[in-house]
């Protein structure tokens, strides 16, 4: 009973070490700062839905002319271009400006069916690059997804910082504690179910 024990004791600090230094390098690839666009025009923007300022911060950089279209992934059934970009406080002027490069996705529910929906969404324009849109906490396990499925495409990062979540100093504030953990785990799941996908 006691070399038992012995064994389930070394086995769960055994996880549970692995599971810490994994935590470590997760932190490390949540971004601190914005990401510098390269002067160059890519095929499209991905809006990934689910977080503050996404929208926004896509249409910014459509503005911008960093890319052809924009794609936001995740919308609700029957919501139109032009009631998401109401709800982001655009006006009438300057919906009928851009809606016609914007295009909107309903299918996912979650990160996984982002990046299905998202390579749906490029396969049919034949698009080979993007910059990906998303919750600088989310960048890490969205790149993930998608580079599992677009592993040719160019992908780069753009992340948004909302303001509720403290990525410094996470540890001290119950929310952004219980989030970063949360994204954390769900990394984890993803790294196994696309290992085991690929078996």
């Amino acid at each position: 009973m006691a070399r038992f024990l012995k064994l389930v004791i070394t086995i769960t600090t055994s996880f549970f070490v692995i599971w810490l230094g994994g935590f470590l390098w997760f932190l490390t690839e949540i971004p601190r700062e914005n990401t510098e666009i390269p002067d160059k025009e890519v095929d499209a923007i991905i809006v990934l839905t689910g977080g503050s300022n996404r929208v926004s911060e896509g249409v910014k950089l459509l503005e911008q002319n960093h890319a052809r279209k924009m794609f936001v992934s995740g919308v609700g059934k029957g919501a139109t271009v032009e009631e998401v970009l109401r709800e982001n406080n655009y006006d009438q002027e300057f919906i009928k400006k851009i809606r016609s490069r914007i295009e909107l996705g309903h299918k996912a529910d979650d990160t996984t069916g982002n990046a299905s929906e998202t390579l749906e969404w490029m396969e049919a324009y034949g698009y080979g690059s993007m910059i990906l849109v998303t919750s600088n906490y989310h960048i890490p396990r969205s790149l993930l997804e998608l580079k599992t499925r677009m592993p040719d495409r160019e992908i780069i990062p753009y992340p948004v910082f909302p303001g509720t979540v403290r990525i410094e100093k996470w540890w001290e504030f119950p929310g952004s504690r219980e989030l970063i953990l949360s994204e954390y785990n769900k990394f984890l799941v993803t790294s196994i179910k696309n290992h085991m996908a690929k078996r």
